[in-house]
């Protein structure tokens, strides 16, 4: 599909609302939990596929920015029999809950 039409726009951060708002239409993007987390900045203009994450190595993992599950990803999840794709995906969630609970523990160390 051409994107001639979007206009390109440069910002410091973008909020989670504005990233899903923007594209939800053009990559059929839907909410599973409303507008939870919508508030929250992205910093990293870079993205992280994850698919080394749900084969089980998360010595080096950059949590920061915005996840992306792609065709490897997901090829990867339907090469695997469910009990194991559900393991995959409790592993990489088990890790995002790690670093959000360490950040959230950090932040609340410094009020």
């Amino acid at each position: 599909m051409p994107l001639n039409h979007i206009k390109e726009t440069q910002k410091k951060s973008i909020t989670v609302g504005f990233l899903y708002e923007v594209n939800k239409e053009r990559l059929r993007l839907r909410t599973l939990n409303g507008e939870v987390g919508f508030e929250k900045e992205i910093r990293d203009k870079n993205i992280h596929r994850p698919g080394l994450a749900l084969a089980g190595y998360v010595e080096l993992y950059t949590y920061d920015r915005v996840q992306i599950f792609g065709n490897k990803e997901m090829r990867y999840l339907n090469t695997r029999a469910s009990k194991n794709v559900c393991m995959s995906l409790k592993q990489f969630l088990v890790l995002i809950c790690r670093v959000l609970l360490s950040q959230m523990t950090t932040s609340l160390t410094k009020n």
